[in-house]
């Protein structure tokens, strides 16, 4: 495999257009996750990083959604990063996610801070290639308002991505 394709979107917690989480019909989230896995299908990509993804969330009836596209995808590898974590009775679990047809070899989230709610991350993984060597992934999830926050994100990230590449030489 030399060649890798890669898909990336947003899948706004699997809400399809409507402009509110939470009003989702159980059928209507679930033709939603239908169609993103479909996508996902007719995309042929090697590698999906999405955003938005939950798990255990009120909002999205409890479902994970990272599991339920990987299944209509048929995309063996999944790795979840959790950056929104809200218990009690109305939960908000939610962040970044890999689909991949490659082995995951390593991963590490990193949540940008500590909200409780709308707290943004990335996720860093290490795919294993057929050679034996890893590919380096990251699947980023920016604050979407003020400038000066996300400067400050990314440069968590450059932070973090230096201390990785050293480690690994």
């Amino acid at each position: 495999m030399n060649r890798f394709s890669i898909l990336t979107f947003n899948i706004a917690h699997g809400r399809g257009r409507s402009p509110l989480q939470g009003i989702s019909s159980r059928r209507k989230l679930l033709r939603n996750t239908a169609g993103i896995a479909e996508l996902i299908r007719e995309s042929a990509a090697d590698i999906v990083a999405m955003q938005e993804v939950d798990f255990a969330s009120s909002w999205s009836r409890k479902y994970n959604l990272l599991s339920l596209i990987a299944g209509y995808a048929g995309m063996p590898e999944q790795v979840m990063g959790v950056n929104t974590i809200r218990d009690g009775r109305f939960q908000l679990n939610y962040g970044n996610a890999f689909l991949s047809r490659l082995p995951v070899a390593h991963w590490q989230n990193h949540r940008f801070g500590n909200r409780v709610i709308g707290e943004k991350g990335f996720l860093y993984c290490e795919l294993s290639l057929p050679c034996g060597r890893r590919l380096p992934v990251v699947n980023l999830h920016l604050h979407p308002g003020a400038r000066s926050r996300r400067l400050a994100q990314v440069e968590q990230l450059l932070t973090f991505l230096g201390q990785a590449h050293q480690a690994n030489g």
